[in-house]
């Protein structure tokens, strides 16, 4: 009886399970389309475009590793040169997407970043990436990240069995480093800047294809002379550069602020505390305690960033161990760059982990410091 009640659940198209496409898992984009749609007026510049587009030729072409570069301004060029032979059938794209300053629009348009993402079919995860950027009053989501990792098996008519085959695959993140800004103001001489990546190797056509958003000067000479290397393995070398890059300045902002600290604690032991000036008031110089409580809210902020770099290292690491297993068996030069990949990924999470220890000892020492201080303080106090 009761199964004439039953409402008969709505059909489902069947799914080719033979697809390696059925397995995947596809993200909807719909809610991200709205936000970016949301925030275009602080993420995209009105009238400053400036989208800079190398082209990488591959071995098969006349002129192997030959690279073409374009600046482009508006989305007809944008159009005209995605359809470009050139950029077409070449074995890497690089797309660089900057910004006149840290805390500026992107140069480039809604309309220019909605047709470069449909053209080029990036995953709708990387809008989580750009929205880090744009204009900003102050350091807004300085203390996000984002990432994401997506492994698609290559389609093959002649096999089924998709394990021994070669996978595309995309990855997508964002890390910050720090760099000197050269203004008078504020009196910390560095800034934190961040970097986002996008990258897809297609197994289909045998191509990759990058967007960077605003990279440092000294990561993007690295990228420009990487991406002239022909090898599929070089990839990696790519992310080696990016990876680095960022932890390369914190050894130098980390020394800054210890010997900030060093000097704040010394003087800290020092406050003054006079006499009343007036009847039954007492006058209490905390300039230097004040100072160190800032220095020490700063500190905690730095700890963790450094904290999401490495987690970053960490989620590109398992990523690249997931592609080692899904292209065995793999030939000589695609193992020595995973080899290598790995021990450089270390090394940056090394980086990054030793400078976040140096920061964490100093918060350590801020407390022991504030326990001794603040109580002698209330004391003195007390005693007028």
């Amino acid at each position: 009886m009761l199964a004439d009640h039953a409402e008969q659940a709505p059909s489902m198209p069947q799914k080719d399970y033979n697809d390696p496409a059925a397995w995947t898992f596809q993200t909807d984009c719909s809610a991200r389309e709205s936000r970016l749609s949301d925030e275009k007026t602080r993420l995209f510049s009105a009238d400053d475009h400036r989208l800079e587009v190398i082209c990488v030729s591959g071995a098969e072409s006349e002129r192997p590793g030959t690279r073409v570069q374009w600046i482009l301004r508006d989305v007809e060029q944008l159009l005209a040169k995605l359809n470009d032979p050139t950029c077409r059938s070449a074995s890497g794209r690089i797309f660089y997407v900057t910004q006149s300053y840290t805390w500026s629009t992107l140069q480039i348009s809604e309309e220019m970043f909605r047709q470069l993402r449909s053209s080029l079919g990036v995953n709708p995860r990387f809008l989580d990436i750009v929205q880090l950027f744009g204009e900003k009053a102050g350091p807004v989501e300085e203390s996000h990240t984002s990432f994401f990792g997506h492994l698609s098996p290559h389609r093959s008519p002649q096999s089924l069995d998709i394990a021994s085959q070669r996978c595309s695959f995309e990855l997508g993140y964002s890390v910050k480093h720090v760099e000197r800004h050269g203004r008078p103001f504020p009196s910390d001489p560095f800034s934190i800047r961040e970097t986002g990546v996008y990258h897809k190797w297609d197994a289909n056509v045998g191509n990759n294809t990058w967007i960077f958003i605003q990279p440092s000067k000294a990561t993007k000479a690295d990228i420009d002379k990487l991406s002239s290397q022909l090898p599929e393995a070089f990839q990696f070398q790519i992310h080696i550069a990016v990876l680095l890059g960022a932890s390369e300045d914190w050894r130098y902002y980390t020394n800054y602020l210890e010997d900030s600290f060093s000097k704040l604690i010394d003087r800290s032991f020092f406050t003054k505390v006079k006499g009343p000036t007036t009847q039954g008031g007492i006058d209490v110089d905390f300039n230097d305690i004040r100072k160190l409580q800032i220095l020490t809210d700063k500190l905690c902020r730095i700890a963790h960033i450094l904290s999401l770099n490495i987690n970053a290292g960490h989620q590109i690491q398992r990523l690249v161990q997931q592609l080692r297993n899904a292209w065995q068996p793999l030939d000589t030069p695609m193992t020595w760059a995973l080899n290598d990949f790995e021990a450089k990924a270390g090394e940056s999470i090394f980086c990054n982990q030793t400078h976040k220890a140096r920061v964490d000892s100093m918060l350590r020492r801020s407390e022991g410091i504030s326990s001794l201080v603040y109580p002698l303080l209330s004391e003195t106090c007390d005693g007028f």
